[in-house]
């Protein structure tokens, strides 16, 4: 058998650790529930990550496919090429199209000459 002090004892102990157990359970309940949210969190943080990823990815193809295009386009100094390029072939033209006119007279003038000719 036991003194009866020692029972006292033993029933205070058995209180504290039961009351130190629920201040325990009551304290980290809270944490439990910080864990589950910081987990969530988490979660929707990697899911927001892959989709800009792969905005960011979508947009850096569409990037390169456009720099790709403009890689074939004139610049300012082939656009200006070009201009003085068609001016000259303009006065080329002008002066063709005087000889052409004058060949064409000829063959007028030859051509009617033949048909006065016949009659």
């Amino acid at each position: 058998m036991m003194p009866p002090e020692f029972k006292e004892w033993l029933g205070v102990l058995i209180q504290i650790s039961t009351l130190g157990g629920l201040v325990y359970v009551w304290l980290t309940s809270g944490a439990k529930k910080a864990v589950t949210d910081l987990d969530a969190h988490r979660k929707a943080d990697a899911d927001a990550k892959a989709r800009i990823e792969s905005a960011i990815a979508g947009h850096d193809r569409r990037i390169q496919t456009m720099e790709n295009e403009l890689k074939h386009l004139p610049d300012k100094d082939n656009v200006v090429e070009l201009k003085l390029t068609l001016s000259e072939l303009r006065g080329t033209v002008a002066v063709l199209s005087e000889s052409v006119g004058r060949v064409v007279r000829s063959v007028d003038r030859i051509e009617n000459y033949m048909h006065e000719d016949r009659k």
